[in-house]
């Protein structure tokens, strides 16, 4: 029991032999013991693990145990902070150990809404499930290391840009056993290349009895227009007549959307598994594998206007997620066309985020003697990804029609024969523009250029567009990535006198091979889009060409209609931007840690760590079809623009091979007060690489550039209590990074290219801030957690590019910010945000559970010019869970239980190339009626859980 005499159900009692039991629903339990002087271990997570001896055994012996709770699990060892296992009070860094059933009480949207839990942690779910952004002490997600069991879930470092996210191999579910969230300090040191912490997702593993678990969750979403439903399994146990111990589990999962759609948001499936075994006292071994197949949709920007009173753009609702419709486009596949002959493939806008995985792996330790002992981990993992979306930054906006001529006609060659009367005028199409629906053929505006041939202004002649009277213009990706990744890290760790040491290397090699085919696209400006094509009638030109005798040659196409979009409604062939790329990431580390045991009270710790890190591989060069050798295109007619002219691989490449060393230390020392309490302190001084996506696309005179490594300082001064009641966790912390690499890749129509980079720049800031973690049990039916956090952030030396409004690089301006608050910070400098406070209420004999979340977010500059700020909000959670019986467990949960809007992110404004940190407070000055780009909090959503456990 508890110490409320409340009966604890399921309660693990082992005598550190085969046998062992659980506890039932009224917390009684039976072990049968054929020896005396046995030693009796009484776990259960969230509470002080109690060690019972039993000198003399008797008949029916009973033995009553009453527990007590562990408030922050300070006496739980943790395995992702330190080369070895230590307890938190013991431990000189900041850690917060996460149960993924008090999780999972929260009926989360995603793995990583589990670091809402982590104080100091902001976490941007506004993508959905996968693309997930982390900030933490000012840092961004590249710094974090997401993990599975040790190492990195994706290693590959082509995978945390804006389609590439760091979780898109990571899923929680009821394999999950616990997370281990550690947050700066000794991060780079234990890991490679992650300076802003590490969160662990350790798996579940095999005991020494059958366990069974099935979880199904129901819900309704989207003001019930959608539903989800989600399956998952574990079995695990040991594997009769042998010594192995096995684990198995997964889910599969399908979710219609927290937006209405029109066709299923995310369909997939995950299975895991391990197999362990003790051989004698020295060795252990684990095997595990891991299968991932799944498909995850977007959640894409809102559009809004009035800058200081946020709300839907016209003809918008909070509800909505613009984003492709159902269908199948064809698409330029660059790849594999050549100069004579254009190849095209078939995408689909279903798959918006679609991935594979395969992965096997070997842990094993090894002991040498009584005090020497090897660890060793390997893995190798082979994934696949494939995204269909529409480029968001720079790449999405809505355009007039009757503003069309130049920028629809700028990025496709119309031509008629040469000659030297007709030089000037043979690229130029007037005549009657028109827009239809690709689906139905359908003519919804047109407009008549032919004034421009006099210097007027083109005429709106129909305009049945929805909303303004405007269309979308964007880029469809299609972005296709393969990832071959080896892993092995080995160390010797050993005991020396008082001093604990540490040795290892590690070493990972990560294989992409990335295509990315893109072309430009048209659609109605509403929720859901339609697929928009272009045609031209043109002009009759005979009247004027007597008197303008270079308009002759195009006398013979009057009255014909000529195609911009082809049968899908994509315009060009690799008409924009295209990357053919491969490249391998090579790191090789080498790490020395020292655990020094001063006295039983005071423990000092000095981590290194040596990195070398190698980018090597090529950039395929894009060319153009000669259209002047072959004027009809790919498929000999002239009068079909999208393929007269189009890009693909020329064989060529630009080669890659660039070499980096970084260094990192980390000093901490942590001093026990007593038995319940500890401080500690920390500083670390670490390097962080740019990722290597950036290698390969930021390529000046045909050179990769060679980055500098971000370098980022950490100081920290901590303090722990923990009480059968109380449990404290808290820090100040002061944080400086440099070198900050800001370079924008910037689309631009009428480029060469198709874009165009601006000149790189290095930044520095600096952070000071503290955050708290709190568990307390205020009465026996009744436990608060609170998280809070306050953190201001000033830029030291930082500097900015503008792009201005106008197309191509002419007008961009530097804009110094240096001694202002940095972006995202709060408008108050000393705002507590974000703030996580759960409220647990047991009822109905302890059978019940009533849960109350409530989130809140300070105002924020939405960005770097603090031009205006995102509204603070608050969002409740509620959940209620009832035990039927030992075995079986229900639950209900409402999230966002008052359908609060709010804002996560400001994501530009609407323009092509329309950055946010264009945006400045003149800006916004001249431009009050301008629509532009948010990110909301996810809607409103209902799910009822089943659990039955065995």
């Amino acid at each position: 029991m508890d110490q409320s005499q409340n009966p604890l159900i399921g309660v693990n009692i082992s005598t550190g032999q085969l046998n062992g039991t659980i506890t039932d629903i009224n917390g009684n339990y039976r072990i049968d013991i054929a020896e005396e002087n046995i030693i009796l271990q009484f776990s259960y997570l969230g509470y002080k693990t109690i060690v019972l001896e039993l000198k003399t055994i008797r008949n029916d012996l009973h033995q009553n145990i009453v527990m007590y709770q562990d408030m922050l699990q300070m006496d739980e060892v943790v395995i992702s902070a330190n080369f070895n296992e230590k307890s938190k009070l013991e431990s000189s860094i900041s850690i917060t150990t996460l149960d993924p059933q008090v999780v999972e009480s929260l009926s989360p949207a995603s793995a990583l809404e589990a670091l809402k839990q982590v104080p100091g942690i902001y976490v941007n779910d506004a993508n959905g499930e996968i693309g997930v952004e982390i900030q933490g002490r000012g840092l961004g997600t590249p710094y974090f290391a997401i993990q599975e069991d040790g190492l990195n879930s994706s290693i590959s470092e082509m995978a945390s840009s804006e389609q590439f996210s760091r979780d898109m191999f990571l899923r929680n579910d009821l394999m999950i056993q616990r997370v281990e969230a550690v947050r700066g300090g000794s991060s780079g040191i234990t890991n490679a290349n992650s300076p802003g912490g590490i969160f662990n997702y350790i798996s579940k593993t095999g005991g020494e009895q059958f366990e069974f678990e099935m979880r199904n969750r129901f819900g309704i979403q989207a003001n019930g227009k959608e539903k989800y439903n989600r399956m998952e399994l574990l079995i695990s146990g040991p594997i009769e007549g042998t010594d192995w111990k096995y684990a198995v589990g997964g889910h599969y999962r399908y979710d219609g959307g927290n937006r209405p759609g029109i066709f299923s948001h995310s369909k997939g499936r995950q299975i895991k598994s391990n197999v362990s075994r003790v051989f004698g006292d020295r060795l252990s071994l684990k095997l595990y594998s891991k299968y991932l197949n799944d498909r995850v949709g977007l959640n894409r920007p809102t559009f809004v206007q009035n800058w200081n009173d946020i709300r839907p753009a016209e003809g918008f609702d909070w509800q909505d997620n613009v984003i492709l419709p159902d269908v199948n486009f064809n698409i330029g596949d660059g790849f594999n066309s050549t100069a004579e002959q254009s190849r095209l493939k078939s995408i689909s806008t279903r798959d918006q985020q679609k991935m594979n995985e395969l992965t096997g792996g070997i842990k094993l330790n090894y002991s040498l003697s009584e005090n020497w002992k090897i660890k060793s981990h390997s893995r190798i993992s082979k994934k696949n990804i494939t995204i269909n979306h529409l480029a968001e930054e720079g790449g999405f906006s809505t355009v007039a029609i009757d503003g069309l001529f130049s920028r629809l006609f700028s990025n496709f060659n119309w031509i008629v024969p040469t000659s030297t009367q007709n030089e000037v005028y043979r690229n130029m199409i007037l005549g009657q523009m028109e827009f239809y629906d690709i689906q139905s053929g359908e003519t919804v505006a047109s407009i008549d250029n032919s004034p421009l041939l006099i210097g007027n202004s083109p005429e709106i002649t129909l305009n049945n567009l929805p909303g303004n009277g405007d269309v979308f213009w964007g880029l469809v990706d299609n972005d296709e990535l393969e990832i071959t990744e080896i892993v092995q890290q080995l160390s010797l760790t050993g005991t020396l006198y008082q001093h604990q040491l540490t040795i290892g290397g590690y070493f990972h090699s990560a294989e992409n091979q990335r295509v990315l085919n893109s072309a430009t696209s048209f659609l109605t400006v509403e929720p859901i889009p339609r697929v928009l094509g272009t045609r031209v009638i043109l002009e009759d030109f005979s009247d004027i060409a007597n008197f303008v005798p270079e308009l002759l040659p195009l006398v013979p196409y009057a009255g014909q209609r000529v195609d911009f979009a082809n049968s899908t409604g994509l315009h060009g062939y690799n008409s924009q931007v295209n990357e053919y790329n491969n490249l391998t990431e090579r790191v090789i580390s080498f790490f020395a840690n020292d655990e020094w045991r001063v006295n039983e009270f005071l423990n000092i710790d000095l981590g290194l760590r040596f990195e070398s890190i190698k980018h090597i591989g090529e950039s395929g060069i894009t060319s153009e079809s000669n259209i002047e050798e072959r004027p009809g295109g790919a498929d000999g007619n002239l009068l079909t623009v999208f393929d007269n002219a189009y890009n693909y691989f020329s064989g060529d490449y630009l080669p890659v091979n660039v070499n980096y060393t970084t260094f990192s230390f980390s000093l901490g020392a942590n001093y026990k007060v007593g038995e319940r309490s500890a401080i500690y302190a920390r500083y670390s001084k670490s390097e962080k690489l740019l990722d290597a996506i950036y290698q390969q696309d930021m390529f000046v005179d045909n050179k990769p550039q060679t980055f500098i490594p971000r370098s980022i300082k950490q100081a920290e001064l901590g303090y722990k209590y923990s009480t059968n009641r109380l449990g404290l966790f808290g820090l100040i912390y002061h944080s400086v990074e440099q070198n900050i690499f800001n370079q924008l890749f910037v689309v631009c129509l009428t480029c060469d290219d198709g874009f165009y980079l601006t000149d790189p720049i290095f930044n520095s800031v600096e952070y000071l801030g503290a955050e708290l973690e709190l568990n307390f049990r205020a009465l026996r039916w009744w436990s608060i957690r609170s998280i809070l956090n306050i953190s201001g952030g000033k830029n030291r030396d930082f500097k900015i590019v503008n792009t201005g409004n106008s197309d191509g690089p002419g007008d961009d301006t530097v804009v110094d910010l240096s001694g202002e608050p940095v972006a995202g910070s709060t408008a108050s400098r000393f705002d507590l945000s974000p703030i996580d406070i759960t409220s647990r209420f047991y009822i109905l004999k302890n059978r019940g559970e009533l849960i109350v979340n409530y989130r809140r977010f300070a105002e924020r500059f939405a960005n770097s010019q603090q031009a205006f700020t995102l509204p603070s909000f608050g969002i409740f959670k509620f959940g209620f869970s009832y035990r039927l019986s030992h075995f079986l467990k229900t639950s209900f949960n409402i999230n966002n239980v008052f359908n609060e809007i709010g804002i996560l992110r400001f994501n530009g404004y609407n323009a092509v190339a329309g950055f946010p940190e264009n945006v400045s407070a003149e800006f916004i000055q001249n431009n009050p009626e301008t629509w532009f780009k948010v990110q909301r909090s996810l809607p409103r959503a209902y799910y009822f859980t089943v659990h039955y456990q065995l």
